[in-house]
C-alpha cells in the first residue's frame, strides 16, 4: 500500500503546487506595489516618475508620460481604482479615475481629401469582446496640441460615468468647463445600429445670458441616411426661443424638415424647412 500513498502525495504535490504558484503570482501581482510596477512595465510606451498603491485597491502615477507613434501624452497625476474580479466576465471596470494637468501633443495635420460617408465605423475584435466602465471620471487642466499650437483646453470636467460595452457608448452627467464655457450632457449612442440619445446644456464663457439646450433623438434611417428628432432651446439675453423638428443627415446633404420655431417676441410659431448641401470631397 505504500506504493499507492506515494501516487497519491505525487498527485497532490501536481495539482497543488501549479495552483498555489498561481495564487502566489496573482496575489504579488494585484496586492503589490512591485507586481503593479512589472505590469505596468509591459505596455510599451508608458512611463512614469513614481507609484504609490496596487492593482487591486488603487494606483497613484505621477509625472506619467506615454509615447504611441508621433502621439505624446504627459500628465503631472493619474491615479485610478481598478476591481481586478471584473476581468472574470469581460468588464475593464475603474470606480474611480483622476487626470491632473494632462498634455496630448497629436501629430501634425496632412492635408488631404476625404469622401464623406455615414457608414459605421468597423471596430477592432477586442471592442465586442470587453466592455470598460469608469465611475466617476475626474480631470483638471486637459490640453491638447496640434501643429505647436494649443488647439483645446479644458479646465475642469467631471463625469459620474462613462462607459463602452461592446458597440454601445454610454456618459451620464459630463460637466466641463473651459474656455469654449460650460457644458453638461448625458447620452448614449450604438455605433452598429446607428442610434444616438443625447441631452445637452451650453454655457457661454462671456456671459451667463447666453445659453443653448440641446435634446437629440436620432437613428439610422434607409437609403444610408440618418437623422430623427431635433429640439433647441437657445437664450440670448432677455430673448429665448425653441427650434423643433426632424433633421435628416445624408451623406452629401442635411435637411431639416417639419421645423417650427417659437419664441415669446414671435405673434405666432415660425414654420421652417432648411436644406444644405455638402460637398462629396472635403479638403483639409
Amino acid at each position: 500500500m505504500r506504493w499507492h500513498k506515494i501516487l497519491f502525495r505525487a498527485f497532490l504535490s501536481g495539482l497543488l503546487l501549479p495552483i498555489i504558484s498561481i495564487f502566489v503570482l496573482f496575489t504579488w501581482v494585484f496586492l503589490t506595489s512591485a507586481g503593479a510596477n512589472w505590469t505596468l512595465s509591459l505596455v510599451p510606451g508608458l512611463h512614469y516618475q513614481s507609484l504609490q498603491g496596487n492593482l487591486a485597491h488603487g494606483l497613484r502615477l505621477q509625472d506619467v508620460s506615454y509615447v504611441n507613434r508621433n502621439t505624446n501624452i504627459d500628465a503631472q497625476e493619474l491615479s485610478w481604482k481598478f476591481y481586478p474580479t471584473a476581468l472574470l466576465w469581460g468588464e475593464i471596470k475603474f470606480s474611480t479615475l483622476t487626470i491632473s494637468n494632462a498634455n496630448i501633443r497629436l501629430p501634425p495635420a496632412k492635408p488631404s481629401a476625404t469622401a464623406l460617408t455615414l457608414a459605421p465605423p468597423e471596430l477592432p475584435h477586442w471592442a465586442n469582446i470587453f466592455s470598460v466602465s469608469v465611475s466617476p471620471l475626474a480631470i483638471d487642466r486637459l490640453r491638447i496640441y496640434q501643429n505647436n499650437k494649443e488647439a483645446f483646453f479644458l479646465q475642469q470636467a467631471e463625469c459620474k460615468k462613462i462607459a463602452w460595452d461592446r458597440g454601445r457608448i454610454e456618459i451620464q452627467n459630463l460637466q466641463g468647463q473651459g474656455p469654449f464655457g460650460k457644458l453638461q450632457l448625458t447620452g448614449n449612442a450604438e455605433i452598429k445600429q446607428r442610434n444616438i440619445r443625447l441631452v445637452a446644456d451650453w454655457q457661454s464663457a462671456k456671459s451667463k445670458r447666453s445659453a443653448v439646450n440641446v435634446q437629440v433623438d436620432w437613428h439610422g434611417l434607409s437609403g444610408g441616411r440618418y437623422g430623427g428628432p431635433i429640439a433647441l432651446t437657445l437664450r440670448q439675453a432677455s430673448i429665448s426661443g425653441k427650434l423643433q423638428g426632424t433633421a435628416t443627415i445624408a451623406p452629401y446633404a442635411i435637411e431639416l424638415t417639419h421645423a417650427k420655431f417659437n419664441s415669446e417676441k414671435l405673434a405666432k410659431p415660425m414654420q421652417l424647412a432648411i436644406s444644405m448641401h455638402l460637398p462629396k470631397i472635403l479638403h483639409g
